[in-house]
């Protein structure tokens, strides 16, 4: 296809000028899907935080502009049309914002930034490889790029080239530019390689709008839905945007209509095979992550307890899961009143605790990542006592006890295993402890996986992990154990038994609201979470069979009027028998599923034993040590 660029396409966005936004983004229901939908993957993914300088390549009319401008220090917005220029200039009043009518492959920019975005602008530079190499060489140190463009490949794709093909568009300069825009579109995987190949490290290329071109109001699709039909349509989709991705790569990508790329600039390499030059525990330096939903007092508690610590952090990050009015103003003068430095990611709806503590990891800015749930507090040497383990570069995590003060739990003395997963599938935890006085039955020991509020991470070795796994949902069960099981392959993890938290288990807030004090929910999803857990790391038949065993123990303990609810009795009442089976089916049902998903586009095959594996791994590297 002939395009004379860049003049074409700024004459076609001169243009367009007027009604871009209103065609694209909020003149129809189907218009404001489709913004919903990239405004939840762009602030995901871009994560703007009010010391972050960015840069916007396409600003258009200031859709995005106007979003991000209002939740960072300063952005600088480019664009090749200086009538979409002088659109934005209209639209948008914020002191922070400098615009800029240059075509981006051709402009000199002085300055570096923390981050760099755009929205439906890659797929009109034709140069990619050279896109990536600029955006590189004006990112700081950490510094991230998330692209959002339109999907090669797809049914979108498919469409628009049969339309040529049947001749339906003009040989004119604006059907040219806008087909030009699937065709300078590329795939999944040519995206990977040009980003490794300009030394980003990939942390997320997901779907964003999924839907079909088949609304009779869409911007160039099929006229198939009318207006009536629009709300129960889009619902539709709705649903399946949260649950296609879940599925094998391809189906939710062949759907899709745009998806996202986030990368990021000079992630640390891959530690060396000798200690030679690993820091030593004073110079490294660590983050902790709190993540939090309307638990104000106990977030209080928490926060102090770090503030109070012998080795302070050098950031607290606070991901606030979707918390009510009075916890958002409650949670912002902790922020502004902590004597440590202290960022809030605020998630504009829930997402859960897996996403939410990736959220925190893509914005902690130092070597060590910890974690502490919001209702939990740490002893005065926590930090210190987990800094000093990493001064071995074979170390990859460190963990500790926790106290239990809210429930009642039993501690055995000097366990042979502190944590691991046994013949039946059970998920078994010897760490909790009911009071200080027991920590003389736990001693320093190599363990396969941690307690989600008292672990500690390299920021490199999550980030190649790819953080938690999303799939995991609901009740905030089993990806703990999930993420200690992939990152036990990469290296030691330690238990300090000295490096202790202590838990309150709030009677509300957090997954409880999500689960809403409802016995069968919490069986529903902590089944689920099991059955995915033990599919995504065992071999299939070693999988179900575990799986049968879970299944039998939580039907007998609902029949006997027993159920396993980890000592959380006192919060979920007991409900209809029959109800609560029909809840576990469910669970056990969608683990299985999901556990297929995720073993249909993995790159390595579950083993017999993973847990096994891991121990002798890290007797090997112990050994070499």
């Amino acid at each position: 296809m002939r395009i004379s660029k860049p003049k074409q396409i700024r004459c076609y966005w001169n243009e367009k000028s007027n009604v871009y936004k209103d065609a694209q983004w909020t003149g129809s229901k189907i218009a404001r899907f489709d913004y919903a939908q990239t405004k939840k993957a762009l602030l995901r993914s871009l994560n703007p935080t009010g010391s972050d300088k960015i840069l916007e390549i396409g600003c258009g009319p200031g859709t995005w502009t106007d979003l991000i401008a209002s939740k960072c220090s300063t952005l600088v917005a480019i664009d090749i049309s200086e009538k979409m220029i002088e659109k934005a200039k209209e639209n948008i009043h914020n002191d922070n914002v400098t615009f800029i009518n240059s075509d981006f492959m051709n402009c000199d920019l002085k300055v570096r930034f923390d981050k760099i975005f755009s929205v439906r602008v890659f797929e009109y530079i034709s140069n990619k490889k050279e896109f990536f190499r600029k955006a590189y060489s004006l990112l700081n140190p950490d510094g991230e790029l998330v692209i959002i463009t339109k999907t090669k490949d797809s049914l979108w794709d498919f469409y628009k080239r049969l339309k040529k093909f049947l001749g339906f568009y003009h040989r004119n300069n604006f059907d040219e530019v806008r087909l030009y825009s699937w065709y300078g579109s590329i795939s999944v995987d040519l995206v990977r390689t040009l980003l490794k190949s300009n030394k980003f490290s990939i942390t997320n290329i997901s779907p964003v709008i999924i839907r079909l071109p088949i609304f009779v109001r869409g911007n160039d699709e099929v006229p198939l839905i009318p207006k009536k039909l629009e709300s129960i349509a889009l619902r539709v989709f709705c649903i399946l945007s949260e649950n296609l991705p879940k599925m094998p790569t391809y189906v939710p990508f062949f759907l899709s209509e745009s998806y996202v790329i986030h990368a990021i600039k000079n992630m640390m390499k891959k530690r060396e095979s000798s200690v030679r030059g690993v820091k030593n525990s004073s110079e490294l330096s660590i983050s902790v992550v709190i993540c939090t939903k309307n638990r104000r007092k106990a977030l209080r508690r928490c926060v102090d307890s770090i503030v109070n610590q012998s080795c302070r952090p050098r950031e607290i990050i606070i991901v606030d899961d979707a918390s009510g009015r009075k916890t958002k103003e409650a949670i912002n003068e902790i922020v502004n009143n902590c004597r440590i430095q202290t960022r809030l990611i605020v998630n504009e709806e829930r997402i859960g605790s897996a996403a939410s503590r990736n959220r925190g990891i893509r914005a902690a800015k130092f070597d060590i990542v910890a974690f502490l749930d919001d209702d939990c507090s740490a002893d005065k040497d926590w930090l210190e006592e987990l800094l000093k383990y990493y001064e071995s570069e074979l170390v990859v995590g460190v963990g500790g006890p926790v106290i239990e003060l809210g429930r009642k739990v039993r501690t055995k003395a000097k366990p042979k295993k502190y944590m691991y997963i046994s013949r039946s599938g059970n998920v078994v935890n010897n760490t909790r402890l009911g009071s200080e006085e027991e920590l003389g039955k736990l001693d320093f020991k190599l363990v396969d996986f941690f307690q989600g509020g008292n672990m500690s991470y390299r920021k490199d070795v999550l980030i190649r992990l790819d953080g938690f796994d999303e799939n995991f949902k609901g009740n905030g069960y089993r990806e703990e154990t999930d993420l200690g099981i992939r990152s036990s392959r990469m290296g030691v993890q330690i238990f300090n038994p000295n490096a202790y938290t202590f838990h309150y288990s709030a009677e509300k807030g957090g997954c409880r609201d999500f689960v809403k004090f409802n016995m069968a929910r919490f069986l529903h999803w902590k089944i689920r979470n099991t059955c995915l857990l033990l599919m995504k790391h065992y071999s299939l038949l070693n999988a179900l069979g575990k799986i049968k065993c879970q299944f039998e123990r939580e039907i007998l303990g609902i029949a006997e009027g027993k159920p396993n609810l980890d000592t959380r009795e006192k919060f979920y009442p007991h409900v209809c028998k029959l109800v609560s089976i029909i809840y576990v089916i469910g669970g056990v049902i969608s683990g299985i599923i999901s556990g297929f998903c995720v073993r249909a586009h993995r790159n390595e095959m579950p083993i017999d034993d993973p847990v096994d594996h891991v121990t002798e791994t890290v007797e090997k590297a112990v050994v070499s040590e």
